[in-house]
Order: C-alpha cells, then structure tokens, then sequence
C-alpha cells in the first residue's frame, strides 16, 4: 500500500449543479458555502491536504459583462429545456447581490490555498449525455471554461469532471484537443486519456 493514493475531488458547482434537479428548493444549503469553503481550506491547509475542485466556469465570472462575454458560441439545445442554464435562470448583476451563481472570490481562495487543484466540471454544467447537444456545443463549452480559467486566473486547465459523472466516451479527443489530460471516471474506465483509434 506503499504507492496508494487517496485523492480527493470536490464538485464546485453552486447552484449551476442543482437548478435542473432542485429548482429554488436548495438555495440556503447553497448559500452556506460562503462560511464552509473557507472553513474546509483552512482544514486543508492545516493537514496538507491536495485537492482537485472541479469548478463549474460560469462561477469564473465577476459580473453580468462577464456572464455575457464568456458565454459560448454555440450553446447547447437539449431537448428537455429543464436542463439549459441559460434559458432557465436569472442571474444577478454581480457577486455582492448574487451569491448562488458567482464564484469568482470563492475561486480566489481556493486558488490561494497550498496544494490546489482547480479542474473544469464544463463551463455551464454540460449534460454530455442529454438528448439534443452533441461535439460542436460540448467543445464550445469547453472552450469557454478554458478561456475564463486563464483570463482570470491565468489558470490551464489539465483534468475535467463530467456534469452528473455522465462521461461521453466520444468527447474524450475534445478534451484531449483542449490540452486536458486527465478526466474523472466511474469505475472500468481508464484515467487518461486516450485516442479512440
């Protein structure tokens, strides 16, 4: 047991992650994670702990400016209209007044915590196996939580988590595309990826 690892990856998704599932119904669960993210990396930094926070990219965002100039090109077009974040929230102006969809601040302490990975869990909360989206939306999304990563943070994005752990095997050369290398699977698949031929 010698070479065993224990690693650890957190969902960061604030209520980009629950909206479809939830609706308004875990917004005070959610609105903790104000006081619990700072407590959990001062317990991190305390036992030298490295984690991976897969990071939902619309949190990237300072403002409304910024919602609107990183949002993709090509959005997605899933059947179940449930599902699209931008046909079916309302965001607010900033951070300050909005909570539940910014995590720019957030990210900053992360980011300013030793041994800290932060990984794209897509830019919106990507449904990679919903019907409706296919590659030309996924890349574009993912395209989107790369650039705001590195314009904000100048961060390179290098792992990827699938929304809901759903893994569209068929995207993985996308991901590879992109320079990310590693991706979070269920159990039987392999961690790295590869391509398909």
């Amino acid at each position: 047991m010698e070479n065993a690892k224990f690693v650890i990856s957190l969902d960061f998704e604030l209520h980009w992650g629950v909206f479809d599932a939830l609706g308004e119904s875990y917004n005070q669960n959610i609105q903790g994670v104000q006081n619990a993210l700072p407590e959990i990396l001062k317990l991190f930094k305390k036992y030298d702990i490295h984690a991976t926070w897969a990071t939902v990219g619309m949190l990237f965002c300072k403002n409304r400016a910024d919602y609107e100039k990183y949002k993709p090109k090509i959005l997605p077009a899933y059947k179940d209209e449930v599902l699209n974040p931008y046909k079916m929230i309302n965001i607010g102006e900033c951070e300050d007044e909005d909570k539940l969809h910014y995590g720019h601040s957030l990210i900053k302490q992360i980011i300013e915590c030793p041994h800290q990975e932060i990984s794209s869990h897509s830019y919106s909360h990507f449904n990679a196996l919903a019907d409706g989206q296919n590659e030309e939306q996924f890349e574009n999304d993912i395209k989107s939580a790369i650039k705001i990563a590195k314009d904000k943070f100048n961060i390179e994005i290098k792992s990827y988590i699938f929304a809901k752990n759903e893994i569209n095997i068929d995207y993985l050369n996308i991901l590879k595309k992109y320079g990310i290398k590693i991706y979070r699977s269920n159990p039987n698949h392999n961690l790295t990826i590869k391509d398909k031929n």
